[in-house]
């Protein structure tokens, strides 16, 4: 069998074939995206401008709440924040000044105000967004060390604090948020499941220098809580019921075809469905297969995947050059991991030359 491109993996042919793996190269984790819920995710703001501490403009003009996502890989070392992650800061009025520091009001994530002998300021926050980074944060149980995530804003945003300066000297402008802060969060953070809902809490405590008026003169700290979930699996266990749970009333083959791609991440609805993914939500970097043990005389390979699937099989792939792929016999040992998953491991001979062997598991109706 051939494949003309890449591209063809998990798009078209009765197959849906998924990530072709070289045995030479550790293959990436799936990342997991959790969708950030704004009625859990409440933030604070505070902090000071030249020693003066800000306070609010009105009841409630510095406190507001995330949406977004974060993007995590899940390893058996523990949880990486990867910066495709997106924190969203939600706008919770309009507040002096307008945008480029100009008289009048406008949306913003936050109102301030700083008063002094010899200052009086207004300062709102707008187009607020933050990303975060990690190494490898062990988890124990379920707790993290939430001090180990990074907060920053991310360089391509447009992130600003738009303020104005009465007094002696008046003045306005716009100030771009940029660069990372300090985490002196206290606490853990949670990666727990019920039923097939995971469950990501993130505590934050973030202090970032500003500068206002001069180098450091501002300081913006952001302190809170941020809870996010994904679902782990459809608890469909047919194809037709999984296309009913997320399609309720569709009739449209070009949205519910085996072969059809509603989201647009690559990954056809056949696959989807074998692998306990979400058809309407856009997958990343999403690669079954993971090498995690491989010696001069064999390979092993894993895969997860919904439990109790009777109507499709997973048929395994090699090659040698990503262009002619053969079907591979194979034995496996199945695992339940409980919550409706289970993993399968595939033990292979190690293959007699030096150059690396790439693998694929597919996806196919059955009967």
């Amino acid at each position: 069998m051939k494949l003309p491109n890449e591209s063809w993996l998990g798009r078209q042919g009765g197959l849906a074939l998924l990530a072709a793996l070289t045995l030479s190269v550790e293959p990436a984790v799936p990342a997991a995206v959790f969708a950030v819920d704004p009625d859990r995710s409440t933030i604070t703001v505070a902090g000071s401008v030249a020693g003066l501490a800000v306070t609010e403009q009105a009841p409630g003009s510095l406190s507001s709440r995330f949406e977004g996502q974060l993007v995590v890989e899940q390893t058996e070392q523990g949880l990486v924040f990867l910066t495709d992650s997106r924190l969203r800061i939600q706008d919770n009025g309009s507040w002096e000044p307008a945008a480029e520091g100009q008289p009048g009001r406008e949306p913003a994530a936050f109102g301030a105000r700083i008063s002094g002998l010899l200052l009086s300021a207004w300062a709102a926050g707008r187009n607020l967004e933050l990303s975060v980074s990690s190494g490898v944060i062990p988890l124990v149980g379920d707790e993290f060390d939430a001090g180990q995530v990074l907060f920053f804003f991310p360089p391509e945003g447009d992130a600003a604090v738009d303020f104005r300066v009465g007094g002696l000297f008046p003045q306005g402008g716009r100030v771009p948020l940029q660069g990372g802060g300090t985490n002196l969060v206290q606490g853990s953070g949670t990666l727990r499941t019920e039923g097939d809902v995971q469950t990501l809490t993130l505590p934050l405590d973030n202090t970032f220098l500003v500068r206002l008026l001069q180098d450091n003169d501002t300081t913006l700290i952001i302190r809170g809580r941020i809870v996010a979930t994904r679902q782990l699996g459809s608890g469909a266990t047919s194809f037709e019921d999984f296309l009913a749970l997320h399609f309720p009333g569709e009739t449209d083959p070009g949205i519910i075809g085996a072969e059809a791609d509603p989201d647009g991440d690559g990954i056809v609805n056949l696959v989807e469905y074998g692998f306990g993914l979400n058809p309407t939500s856009p997958e990343t970097g999403f690669k079954p297969l993971e090498l995690r043990r491989s010696t001069r005389e064999m390979v092993a390979l894993y895969y997860r995947r919904p439990a109790g699937l009777a109507d499709v099989t997973y048929p395994l792939y090699e090659s040698a050059d990503l262009r002619s792929w053969s079907r591979r016999v194979h034995f496996e040992a199945v695992r339940d991991l409980g919550t409706g998953w289970e993993e399968v491991e595939i033990l292979l001979d190690a293959p007699a030359e030096d150059r690396g062997r790439f693998f694929m598991v597919g996806v196919q109706p059955f009967p």
